[in-house]
């Protein structure tokens, strides 16, 4: 048998309407002008705290990391709200798993802390 690892965003869930609402809303939390879809898709894989200090050179530390616990905020409202089914799979993603018949699979977050919580 083989065994296959996922990541889940962009993998098997394209959950980029949550990571433009999410960032929307962190930017309204400390008042600053919000970029559009596009730069803000293009710091999707980078850490949070990475991609709202790319997002934001303006801001100074202290204001990044409220922009950061309010994306999160954001984000966690947005899939409770939703519901297991919020996020839609990404197009294909189960006919690209087909050609290997029998696996055992494995989501692997790119988040250590969940990875380790068993």
């Amino acid at each position: 048998m083989k065994l296959v690892i996922f990541d889940v965003d962009g993998t098997l869930v394209d959950s980029q309407a949550h990571i433009v609402s999410s960032m929307t809303a962190a930017f309204a939390a400390v008042n600053l002008p919000c970029p559009d879809r596009n730069a803000i898709l293009s710091i999707v894989g980078l850490s949070l705290p990475y991609a709202v200090a790319d997002l934001a050179p303006q801001a100074d530390t202290d204001t990044c990391a409220r922009m950061v616990a309010a994306y999160k905020d954001a984000f966690n409202a947005i899939r409770l709200d939703m519901g297991a089914t919020g996020s839609r799979s990404t197009r294909g993603s189960r006919q690209r798993c087909e050609p290997w018949g029998r696996v055992r699979m494995c989501v692997w977050p790119s988040r250590p802390e969940i990875a380790d919580a068993g």
